[in-house]
């Protein structure tokens, strides 16, 4: 701290001593100098306007929204004016407030690469079946055709300084995913890693990508969705990928053979990238972002977010045959208990009775309407067979009408025989061949009915064998 006056050679000495240092000194030729001075006692405000470098070069991403940092004020000497001698003066500092904003931020595209692993497990087959009656054996038979998946960085809207200065930017690195699946060949789990970004390879640059809000909401070739996808041509599939996603995901990555096994890793992706092209420096200000976020694009996106979307079609197939037995979601203990007869019969000493009645009978029909907007020239049956009477019928699912008819026979056989135990199973594609499984999406989204059936019975009766009718006579 510098004061500076014009004093006596004592009063320089003691003014010295005060204060703590030794200001100029100047003789005065006047005897009786008398000193004056102005000054106020009221507090003002000092603003500082500093602009300081910050190096993240340190900063520890474990601890999300800390960064620890120092700085110093380069302008340290305040000077003091129009001091009265004997007067009493303070001097503190407080109410202190630091407005921070900044100026800009350089990226260095020569920083060492950034690796990582997300957690992709529920992205699976599995799940998407589990609400199906099936078996773990039966569930491996269902295969996606294609799964492309596309790996990209949304940027902020292009026309901007921002974008711009991004444009010279790009992401490089490389992919894989690791997962543990159950190998039908070996019955043994086996962990597995797949590459499907091959090293050096370029993550595309796209604009913000306008997903819907409503998670319901389809995705089709026609969405505004879908030039963006285009846009990022570094998708997954089985030209640029060791094995393609379909592949992998046709495993059935993470699901056990048996409910009691241990639990297996699902799907993982692992990711090693790095910041390519622009020079070693890239500088962005904030004035870049400030444009952004003042413009009229709908989406003021200012950061760069790396995503990835997979599309997954309404097209599978079947590599065998899969028969669902409906009697045990009638009776659970169906299967296991094979003494249980259909009609409810005490024992077989109600043969009679139920002879009587299948004399009478010619034949019973069943005639049926079927809907299926659904599935697109799918192979879909259920049947009906029963070993002690040698019954074997099958129902066609086909559009349109179709008829089960019952002759006089076969009525017999199953009054006849007990216990009546049949199997009713239905039928999914054909055994021993692969089949095409697709969903109609119009007919998910439409408020038809996608799958139904109107069924009418018939009984024709011989006419020539009386009757009880219930509460009357023959």
């Amino acid at each position: 701290m510098n004061i500076y006056r014009a004093l006596t050679d004592l009063e320089t000495n003691a003014v010295a001593e005060m204060v703590g240092s030794r200001p100029a000194c100047f003789k005065s030729s006047h005897p009786a100098l008398k000193l004056a001075g102005k000054g106020s006692t009221d507090a003002t405000a000092e603003l500082w306007n500093y602009y300081f470098v910050l190096d993240l070069s340190s900063y520890d991403s474990s601890t999300p929204h800390y960064i620890d940092f120092t700085f110093a004020f380069t302008d340290t000497t305040k000077v003091l004016t129009n001091l009265s001698l004997g007067a009493t003066y303070e001097f503190g500092i407080s109410d202190i407030k630091m407005v921070y904003d900044w100026d800009s931020l350089v990226l260095n595209t020569t920083s060492n690469e950034v690796d990582g692993t997300k957690d992709l497990s529920s992205l699976n087959l599995n799940q998407m079946m589990t609400s199906m009656p099936l078996s773990k054996a039966d569930i491996r038979k269902i295969q996606i055709e294609s799964l492309p998946v596309y790996f990209y960085a949304q940027k902020p809207a292009s026309g901007t300084a921002i974008a711009n200065k991004i444009g010279t930017l790009s992401l490089k690195g490389s992919v894989d995913l690791s997962y543990s699946y159950y190998d039908t060949s070996t019955s043994s789990y086996l962990p597995k890693t797949d590459n499907v970004l091959a090293a050096g390879s370029t993550v595309p640059f796209v604009d913000a990508v306008p997903w819907p809000t409503d998670t319901d909401a389809a995705v089709t070739s026609k969405s505004t969705v879908y030039p963006y996808l285009s846009e990022a041509k570094a998708s997954f599939t089985d030209k640029n990928s060791e094995e393609s996603i379909a592949t992998i995901m046709n495993k059935y990555p993470g699901m056990k053979n048996d409910d009691a096994d241990a639990d297996i890793p699902g799907l993982s992706l692992n990711y090693k990238l790095h910041l390519d092209g622009g020079g070693s420096d890239v500088t962005i200000y904030s004035a870049m972002v400030d444009e952004v976020k003042s413009g009229t694009a709908a989406d003021k996106v200012v950061n760069i977010d790396i995503d990835m979307a997979a599309i997954l079609k309404f097209s599978f197939k079947l590599t065998d045959q899969i028969k669902i037995g409906l009697m045990k979601y009638v009776d659970d203990t169906w299967e296991t208990d094979t003494t249980k007869d259909l009609l409810n019969r005490d024992g077989a000493s109600a043969y009679d009775d139920y002879l009587k009645y299948a004399d009478a009978i010619d034949y019973i029909a069943l005639k049926y309407n079927v809907t299926n907007k659904l599935f697109s020239n799918f192979d879909m049956s259920v049947s009906l067979t029963d070993t002690s009477s040698a019954l074997n019928k099958n129902l066609t699912f086909s559009s349109g009408n179709n008829l089960l008819k019952f002759s006089k026979d076969e009525v017999e056989k199953v009054m006849t025989t007990y216990p009546f135990h049949p199997n009713i199973d239905i039928a999914l594609g054909k055994a021993g061949q692969t089949s095409a499984l697709k969903f109609n999406r119009s007919a998910l989204s439409s408020t038809e009915k996608a799958v139904g059936a109107t069924v009418y019975a018939t009984v024709k009766m011989n006419g020539d064998t009386p009757i009880t009718v219930w509460g009357g006579k023959e």
